[in-house]
Formats: structure tokens, C-alpha cells, sequence
């Protein structure tokens, strides 16, 4: 049974600048240190970072929190072949399991210029 549903476009030009303009540990109010890693290392970080954001808003709206309460790292995002796999942690586990989800899906969608995320929760 559905849960809640998030969706969230964003532009890569604008995480581009995000990326070329703040430091390490400015990003990392953001993003979790294995999404700093992998994207960091990818062949299209601009384009990483742009799905790893567009998932947690889209994961904030699913839960209904739109992030009141829960800090950015506790989302963690991993890309399998530019598909959103959803690891939640500390308060964001917690509002999850209030609300009884038990199964997140995600879908994403990417042209040159935006990436667009679609998240499912799911309830049994």
C-alpha cells in the first residue's frame, strides 16, 4: 500500500555551481560522506550530486517531513547504474518506521540540463 510519493526536479548547472564553489566540508551539511566519495569519483560528479539531492527532497516529501527535523546525512543515497537506491538513518528511520514504511522505490530521470526523482513509500 502506498505511503507517500515525492518528486523533485532539479538543474544540474545548479549543483554544478554548488560543487565548484564550496569546499569539502560545506558539502558535507548536505551530503553523506559515501555520497561525497562516490560522486566525487564519478566520471559525472555535477550529475551525481543533482540525483543524490533531487532523491532526499523527494524522500522528505514522501515522508511528509519536508526535512522539518531530519539533517540531509541522515538520507544517504547510492546509485546503481543512475537508479536511487534510499538508506535512511537516525531521525529520518525513525519518522519512517512512525508512518510504517517499509519499502522505498525510486525512479529517476535525467536529460542534459535537469534530474528528475520520483520516490514511492510503501506500507505492508
Amino acid at each position: 500500500m502506498i505511503r507517500g510519493v515525492g518528486v523533485d526536479i532539479i538543474s544540474v548547472e545548479r549543483v554544478f555551481r554548488w560543487i565548484e564553489r564550496y569546499d569539502h566540508a560545506t558539502l558535507g551539511l548536505i551530503f553523506t560522506i559515501g555520497e561525497l566519495e562516490r560522486c566525487g569519483s564519478s566520471d559525472q560528479p555535477a550529475k551525481c550530486f543533482s540525483m543524490c539531492f533531487a532523491t532526499k527532497e523527494a524522500v522528505a516529501k514522501a515522508l511528509g517531513t519536508n526535512m522539518y527535523g531530519i539533517s540531509w546525512n541522515q538520507i544517504d543515497v547510492e546509485l546503481k547504474a543512475w537508479s536511487p537506491r534510499i538508506i535512511l538513518k537516525g531521525k529520518a528511520l525513525s519518522a519512517s518506521h512512525n508512518r510504517k514504511i517499509v519499502k522505498w522505490n525510486a525512479t529517476a530521470s535525467s536529460s542534459r540540463d535537469y534530474i528528475t526523482v520520483f520516490v514511492v513509500a510503501e506500507t505492508e
